[in-house]
């Protein structure tokens, strides 16, 4: 009898335990699959609130733009009223280029050529971007060709060959090149130029003038 009663009693303890061990994993397993549903809500509602952030950030910019919008054409018409009201001789600036430039032009015309260089130099220091600048520097490399400082006047052809190899004022200086060349017994190289202003342009006045030079250079070979 003691052994079947300590055997009722085992048992009685073994299933006591594992009663509480099963609802202790249930409690336990319900409550992570608690958390894990709970979990995904959070994340769900972070991502809807993060869709509406981001939708409340695209109104306010565009609200922003359309006021940058609106008081930029404001205070454009306002510039342009306080401009033409308190500074209307802004609106007619001299252009003091064509100013030097006829100078220069005139000291040329009157074969004052250290003042027109003078002046060709002070139009190139100030406006280097210019778009009389070809012509400016063609005048400025005659002035030197016409007072015989022929180095110089090479000089600015080089620079014209290289920034300007298209232009006409750049053909007319390489026909000087090629006289410079024949004044120095450099016939071939003189030659050479001749043929390429007749290649390079189309001006009629230009290539006429380098097919004569060539001509005129053939006789005396």
């Amino acid at each position: 009898m003691n052994r079947e009663a300590l055997f009722l009693i085992l048992c009685s303890c073994l299933t006591a335990f594992f009663v509480y061990f099963f609802g202790k994993a249930k409690d336990h397993f319900s409550d992570s699959k608690f958390l894990s549903i709970e979990l995904s809500d959070y994340k769900d509602r972070l991502k809807k609130r993060d869709l509406e952030v981001e939708l409340a950030e695209q109104r306010l910019f565009d609200f922003e733009q359309s006021v940058i919008a609106n008081l930029s054409d404001k205070s454009l018409k306002e510039r342009t009223l306080r401009t033409q009201l308190r500074a209307p001789a802004a609106i007619h600036r001299i252009d003091y280029s064509v100013s030097i430039l006829n100078d220069a032009k005139k000291y040329f015309q009157d074969k004052e050529f250290d003042k027109a260089k003078h002046k060709f130099k002070e139009f190139e220091e100030k406006y280097p971007y210019s778009i009389h600048l070809p012509e400016v520097l063609f005048l400025k490399a005659e002035s030197h060709f016409l007072s015989s400082e022929f180095e110089s006047c090479l000089e600015i052809a080089d620079v014209m060959l290289q920034h300007y190899p298209e232009n006409e004022f750049t053909g007319f200086l390489l026909i000087r090149m090629g006289q410079i060349f024949e004044f120095r017994k450099r016939h071939d190289e003189a030659a050479q130029v001749y043929r390429t202003v007749l290649k390079k342009f189309e001006n009629q006045q230009l290539r006429l003038q380098a097919k004569k030079s060539l001509d005129d250079l053939e006789k005396v070979r």
